[in-house]
């Protein structure tokens, strides 16, 4: 595991997922403001559509997301190739390289975020790429695991799965917001559960010992997880939109003469 830990992928993924969210919803509500000058005096609407990474406010940051994207994976990649290099055990170096290949495909990612018009859709591909290596990494890290670090674990890949496919249905609907928002949710669901994943692996606690059915426990905090996120998500929804769309026109009544 490189100097980002698991609280470190926790955090990024949290920091990302809520940035996606804020975004999608901002670039919805703004396309259900009616437009003053419609054709023939009709009003029309913005149309949505999705993009693989968005743009800050400020022209002078319009790159930011993938500029972070690209740093920080390179800054976790080195740190692994360094520690794999100063380790004399085989194993632990292919450990090393293993979890750096993942941080490589996530800076591939916000390589192509930077010129997103070189070809059709290749930031999305890139994306996904990176959200199936990292499943992929998730899957094979199993190997000499005991039963409840690989309980925890299996769930966090079905997540970054969903993942994966919810950012491929949102490359092939981008008119459409709720493929985004399963992007946003899986990306926060992920940070959640990696901040669990290190709580139960490295502070175990007595509970594990107390509760014999640790399996069923892990499922139900999962399902904790699930729904707190989800209930995240729909306040995030409801603020948004408060902020996006103005309140409508009241005029006051008029009195009698």
């Amino acid at each position: 595991m490189s100097c980002l830990g698991y609280a470190g992928r926790a955090a990024c993924l949290l920091l990302l997922g809520t940035w996606w969210t804020y975004r999608v919803l901002c670039r919805y509500f703004l396309g259900q403001e009616k437009d003053e000058d419609g054709f023939e005096g009709e009003k029309c609407r913005h149309k949505y559509r999705s993009t693989a990474s968005f743009s800050c406010a400020r022209r002078s940051w319009d790159h930011l997301e993938a500029m972070l994207k690209v740093l920080v994976p390179l800054f976790a990649l080195t740190d692994e190739l360094i520690s794999g290099w100063a380790e004399s055990s085989i194993h632990s170096g292919v450990d090393h390289a293993h979890h750096g290949m993942t941080y490589f495909f996530f800076m591939l990612s916000g390589l192509a975020d930077l010129n997103p018009t070189f070809l059709p859709d290749l930031d999305y591909v890139t994306l996904i790429l990176a959200t199936v290596m990292h499943a992929f990494s998730i899957f094979y890290d199993l190997h000499g695991r005991n039963s409840l670090d690989s309980e925890v674990h299996m769930m966090l890949f079905y997540v970054v799965v969903a993942c994966a496919v919810s950012t491929a249905l949102e490359m092939c609907y981008k008119n459409n917001v709720l493929p985004a928002l399963c992007r946003s949710y899986f990306t926060l669901l992920q940070g959640t559960w990696y901040y669990q994943v290190w709580r139960l692996t490295s502070h175990p606690g007595e509970e594990w010992e107390i509760y014999s059915p640790s399996q069923q426990l892990v499922s139900l905090l999962f399902t904790w997880h699930v729904a707190g996120v989800f209930f995240l998500v729909m306040v995030c929804v409801a603020c948004v939109r408060r902020s996006s769309i103005p309140e409508p026109f009241l005029p006051s009544k008029i009195l009698p003469r």
